[in-house]
């Protein structure tokens, strides 16, 4: 008990002053069921009491330990350096499943010297990557044979792939031999059961792997979709779409969510609502441009300096006289050309096919993590509205923040629609 607290103690104090800010950080990012609470916590609050931001560090600090196989805890700084840090197999459910084996594994073969220097020294890795290769390349002092195959379905196989559901925790560790996937571990905790409450894990197995051990692991649940290494697909709309043969139309008829992910939407299923979003922005569009017109001076003055006024002696003398300028194809945007750039970058940002709105949807998954679906199909047009002018020096006039509060969803039966919201009015 008293090494316990000394060494959690000892923890606590080097942890807060050396990376406690960065820890806290890349729990923000780590929805592992050891910490939710605290993830949830951080996420739903911009400003923390110093006292609950220390008990959360606290309850980190307390899962980090749990992944330490030692019994003095003696390789916990070097996890809490790991994860302080971030990248792959930061996430406590990755240090339960895949790093904590790899400590064991180090821990024992450190004490039969079967480790060379500078290799024994666990604080010498740079990254949690390197350090579970390098186990990789020593036989496991230990090493046990997977017989059990429990039990799987396959529901999918062509001539390039087979796709396999396990069903239980057996079947996910026999069929996922070789991978890194927390679903597959023997050693440490294994999440199958965590996942597989949510949705099924779909296995690829490639009947003409293009290297040794080549699998996919995908869940769309928890929208992760992982090689074997555990490293998330860079382009799942490729692997599904050319590795094997199209595979999309068979996962759209089997995975309901799937249906209304835009990267995967079929055209019947963007071409509507699509439309109605470029129609209502642009609506507004049309509005914006008045406005400018309206209070601009200046183009009021070059149209009476051009003769655009109605001659003396009529009843309405000296007004603009805006059929005379129409025959002469005078009007504001060809006369303001800052002002016709702005609407036509708006134009063709807010008017989306269904192949453009598909093409951003999946590289906002691919460079960003972010999975656009049906239910926020505005957000491509704002995107685009975002990437227009990200250069302009006058800026988008408001027009993305607008797309944001004034455009909305909404599902009737199995079909998409696009609503224009109107706040409510103020009480008086």
């Amino acid at each position: 008990m008293r090494a316990r607290q000394f060494i959690f103690e000892y923890n606590q104090q080097a942890t807060a002053q050396r990376f406690g800010d960065k820890i806290l950080q890349t729990a923000m990012k780590d929805p592992s069921p050891e910490i939710a609470a605290v993830y949830e916590y951080l996420n739903a609050n911009k400003e923390i009491r110093p006292d609950i931001k220390a008990n959360a560090l606290i309850s980190v600090m307390q899962a980090i330990e749990g992944c330490d196989p030692t019994k003095n805890k003696e390789y916990t700084v070097f996890l809490a350096k790991m994860y302080a840090q971030g990248g792959w197999g930061a996430r406590i459910e990755d240090l339960e499943s895949k790093v904590k084996p790899a400590l064991e594994k180090f821990h024992l073969l450190k004490l039969k010297k079967k480790i060379p220097a500078p290799r024994n020294d666990i604080m010498r890795y740079a990254d949690l990557a390197n350090f579970v290769a390098v186990m990789d390349e020593y036989p496991d002092p230990e090493e046990k044979v997977q017989a059990d195959k429990g039990t799987a379905k396959t529901v999918f196989e062509n001539d390039a792939v087979r796709i396999v559901v396990p069903e239980d925790q057996n079947a996910a560790c026999y069929y996922g031999q070789g991978t890194r996937w927390c679903t597959a571990a023997t050693k440490g905790a294994n999440y199958f059961g965590q996942y597989s409450k949510d949705g099924p894990l779909y296995i690829l197995l490639p009947k003409q792997p293009k290297y040794d051990g080549e699998k996919y692991q995908l869940h769309f649940e928890s929208e992760q979709f992982m090689d074997e290494d555990d490293n998330g697909v860079g382009d799942i709309v490729m692997l599904l779409e050319q590795r094997f043969g199209n595979l999309i139309p068979w996962f759209q008829e089997n995975v309901p969510a799937m249906r209304d992910w835009v990267m995967f939407a079929r055209d019947e299923d963007l071409e509507e609502p699509l439309t109605q979003i470029g129609e209502i922005v642009m609506e507004h569009v049309w509005e914006q441009v008045n406005d400018w017109e309206h209070q601009d001076d200046y183009w009021y003055d070059w149209l009476r300096k051009e003769g655009y006024v109605y001659p003396e002696g009529h009843e309405e003398e000296g007004q603009i006289d805006w059929d005379k300028a129409a025959e002469n194809d005078v009007d504001y945007l060809n006369w303001n050309y800052d002002v016709n750039d702005w609407y036509l970058a708006a134009k063709q940002a807010v008017e989306v096919t269904p192949d453009q709105a598909r093409s951003a949807a999946r590289d906002a998954y691919s460079e960003e993590g972010e999975l656009v679906t049906l239910g926020d199909l505005e957000k491509i047009p704002a995107m685009n509205v975002h990437e227009a002018f990200l250069r302009s020096r006058d800026g988008d006039g408001g027009l993305e923040e607008w797309i944001y509060k004034r455009i909305m969803m909404q599902k009737d039966g199995d079909k998409w629609t696009t609503k224009y919201y109107t706040p409510p009015k103020k009480a008086q």
